[in-house]
């Protein structure tokens, strides 16, 4: 059974199939955070909008690279509905090693994030730099 991510100190991120093998899920580990990738916990083809609510209900912190998920209307309702956690990276021209740079440097501000939001549902961008920021709700939620 996976860890549980329930209690306010515990963050554990969830890295999404979409953001390859394991680079991400390496880079949090060795940077010292609990990671579960996708094909840990379902297969390959199992629909977003499945594995989602289940996600959110373990309370694991989302991180992808699918930018799909603020505009399909099944896996919107699914993060809505589970208050999923979501963290998409948006620079699209990143290769592995930078995919997972950029979410190492963004961790310390997607948890504090995620705390302050916890129990709601949302999706924040993360760029190349490790900067976050909030999409706006109303147009994707």
């Amino acid at each position: 059974m996976p860890p549980d991510a329930s209690s306010d100190t515990e963050i554990v991120f969830f890295v999404d199939r979409c953001l390859g093998r394991l680079k991400v899920v390496d880079a949090l580990t060795a940077a010292g955070y609990q990671t579960i990738p996708h094909d840990k916990l379902f297969k390959q083809n199992v629909k977003d909008h499945e594995w989602l609510p289940k996600v959110a209900k373990l309370g694991y912190v989302i991180l992808s690279f699918d930018e799909h998920l603020k505009t399909n209307a099944l896996e919107r309702l699914a993060i809505k509905n589970s208050k999923a956690s979501v963290f998409v990276l948006v620079s699209k021209n990143l290769v592995g090693d930078e995919m997972a740079a950029a979410f190492v440097k963004a961790a310390p501000a997607m948890r504090r994030f995620a705390t302050k939001h916890k129990r709601q549902s949302f999706i924040a961008k993360v760029y190349g730099t490790g900067a976050i920021a909030p999409w706006k709700w109303d147009q994707h939620l």
